[in-house]
């Protein structure tokens, strides 16, 4: 299945209000990016981003440095349609997170629900790659996927689930643990997902960037 033409179908022909993953307000994302202790000169890129809101509302908490992250060309161009002109300060990024090639050092790299859709050890460790090519010194990793009692399947795909030291010996030993949460998720049709929520900082092996 090609990963692109699954998300491109889903964003052109669901009712986006009803996926799943669907947030009026992205709390739990605002809250974990708080805990990282970003300042507004932080860059934040938000990977697998969708038409996720979390853009808007950090461009509105006055954060002018921002990257958005998704394999779907629609998915990105509904967000920067939504956001007129204020889709200038922001960096739009159509790629695979695989593939991603950063083009400088990102202060926190989000990623509420793209991980647990890689289901292949090779997938997950070019997802590392291309997370570690990307993190700046000291930079924080907010991470969501399903937890121990997520579902199984998710928009018609197999997921991973993780619990908390699934994670930590996933992400490595460059990475530290500083908060963690298991959370429900209330979907639009009044479902429940369980999420494991997760916040690490970046203890050292930070790439070196040229003219840094």
């Amino acid at each position: 299945m090609d990963v692109r033409d699954h998300w491109e179908r889903v964003y052109q022909e669901k009712d986006l209000t009803h996926l799943s993953w669907y947030q009026d307000r992205p709390d739990l994302s605002i809250s974990f990016i708080s805990r990282a202790g970003v300042d507004t000169d932080s860059r934040i890129l938000d990977v697998g981003a969708g038409t996720s809101s979390l853009v808007d509302h950090l461009l509105l908490a006055g954060f002018p440095h921002l990257g958005v992250l998704d394999v779907s060309p629609t998915a990105v161009d509904i967000t920067r349609r939504r956001l007129g002109h204020r889709a200038r300060s922001v960096e739009w990024f159509v790629a695979d997170v695989t593939e991603f090639a950063p083009p400088h050092p990102w202060d926190v790299w989000h990623d509420r629900a793209v991980l647990h859709f890689l289901t292949e050890d090779d997938d997950r460790s070019k997802y590392r790659r291309s997370m570690e090519s990307s993190v700046a010194e000291h930079g924080a990793v907010v991470l969501s996927t399903f937890g121990p009692e997520g579902p199984l399947r998710c928009s018609g795909l197999n997921v991973r689930r993780y619990d908390v030291h699934e994670m930590c010996d996933w992400i490595g030993p460059d990475f530290s643990l500083a908060h963690h949460e298991m959370v429900d998720h209330a979907t639009p049709e009044r479902g429940v997902q369980q999420f494991l929520a997760c916040l690490f900082l970046r203890t050292r092996g930070a790439p070196q960037w040229s003219g840094s």
